[in-house]
């Protein structure tokens, strides 16, 4: 069978770009190493509501949607001063049930889904797997930071590799949970990220849900810190209150800015692409976003080049901007990040806007207080103009994405900029 699209992965990213390319009227085949009841993330995920919107998918509903807007606030380390930052419209959502909703739909609209496949490489005419061989108009690899890798380029170093964990616990004693916020200032229904702890960039969130907790961690091991499957293991250990392991899961999450999606016949979706919002680690969103762009631009007979270059020029340099937050985070102490959080300089709208992963914009209302954090920061000013500096040139480099000639020689100038 010759096939427009066989898209490699099934999870999240991959299960979504089936979706959208079958009710495209595109012929596609997507497939997993795992079975798919297996396929992506197992865990909890906060998503931006208008990720969905964007990408023509029903947003998070009934078991999939875990809550919604709850009071989200920054902790400087352990015990530090803890910023709010407005997260309305921001959805925390149960992967597994997302992941089983989106392949069904995707089979419900013509897609063919297959589990337990493994993919050898690509051929002249498609892809090649066990003992067959796959044609395809269009090959897109959404198989994740470690999958199949079918456009391969430099390894994401391990000083840029987020190693995440996240996890859902029974709650063994409620009082003792509700005392764990009440005696940090918050109420039992906030977020509560306690940044810093392993390094700028390293979290250990907490949430309560009824009588449930969700626990997810984060942090750079390549950097000489704990990984965030053990800040997490370290975590549940030293709480009492903290009951049974009820779903959970880890991975490793690729902190690059996006330069190389597409080559030939060959696109890439998600992590594969690394469509990571590198502020905060979250890819589920951008990968939904992809896919459906990708489905778009296929149906209407474009080709994947075509596909990468609408997404750098529409989203990359926001995405951009906050891989080089990242990389400046995490080189931060816990005191610098305390005298940034409390110097004006991060204003809960910029938060915002880099929580639900749009490109940042000052409100009027907050100026007079960045006015004067540049005034009484200057230290820190010296250390963040050479990141602004960037984040500019890195914006004008992506709005000008050439779309075919010219596109080697560009992203070798958008590599010695985000990696000089």
């Amino acid at each position: 069978m010759q096939y427009d699209v066989v898209i490699i992965g099934a999870g999240s990213a991959g299960a979504s770009t089936a979706l959208s390319c079958a009710r495209r009227g595109l012929r596609t085949l997507c497939l997993d190493a795992r079975h798919l009841s297996r396929a992506g993330a197992s865990w909890i995920n906060a998503i931006p509501r208008h990720c969905f919107t964007a990408a023509g998918i029903t947003p998070p509903f009934g078991a999939e949607h875990v809550s919604e807007g709850a009071p989200f606030y920054l902790i400087a380390g352990w015990e530090g001063p803890s910023f709010r930052i407005p997260s309305d419209g921001l959805i925390e959502v149960d992967m597994r049930q997302l992941v089983d909703r989106l392949q069904r739909e995707a089979i419900e609209a013509g897609a063919e889904l297959r589990g337990r496949v493994a993919v050898r490489g690509l051929t002249e005419d498609g892809v090649a797997v066990d003992g067959e061989e796959l044609k395809a108009r269009v090959v897109v690899d959404a198989s994740g930071m470690k999958g199949a890798r079918l456009l391969a380029g430099p390894e994401t170093p391990t000083a840029r590799t987020c190693i995440a964990a996240q996890a859902v616990h029974r709650i063994a004693d409620p009082q003792a949970a509700a005392a764990f916020f009440t005696s940090r200032g918050h109420r039992p229904g906030d977020v509560m990220v306690f940044t810093g702890i392993a390094g700028g960039y390293s979290i250990v969130n907490i949430t309560l849900h009824g009588d449930r907790v969700g626990i997810l961690t984060g942090s750079i091991p390549g950097l000489g810190f704990p990984s965030g499957t053990r800040l997490l293991r370290e975590f549940v250990a030293q709480q009492d209150w903290v009951g049974e392991r009820l779903s959970g899961g880890a991975g490793a999450i690729p902190l690059a800015a996006p330069f190389v999606l597409a080559r030939d016949r060959v696109a890439l979706v998600g992590d594969a692409g690394s469509q990571v919002y590198a502020m905060h680690g979250s890819g589920v969103g951008a990968g939904l976003v992809a896919g459906s762009i990708l489905a778009e631009t296929l149906a209407n007979g474009g080709t994947p080049e075509d596909y990468a270059t609408r997404w750098m020029r529409d989203h990359g340099g926001n995405f951009a901007r906050a891989f080089l937050f990242a990389m400046l985070s995490s080189t931060l102490s816990i005191d610098e990040l305390t005298a940034l959080m409390g110097s004006g300089l991060m204003t809960p709208g910029l938060l915002a806007d880099g929580l639900a992963q749009r490109t940042p914009r000052l409100r009027p209302r907050e100026l007079p207080a960045l006015l004067t954090g540049v005034a009484r920061q200057r230290h820190l000013i010296r250390k963040l103009a050479p990141l602004l500096a960037k984040m500019a040139a890195a914006e004008a480099l992506y709005a000008t994405t050439p779309a075919r000639r010219g596109r080697e020689a560009w992203e070798q100038q958008v590599s010695r900029l985000l990696n000089g």
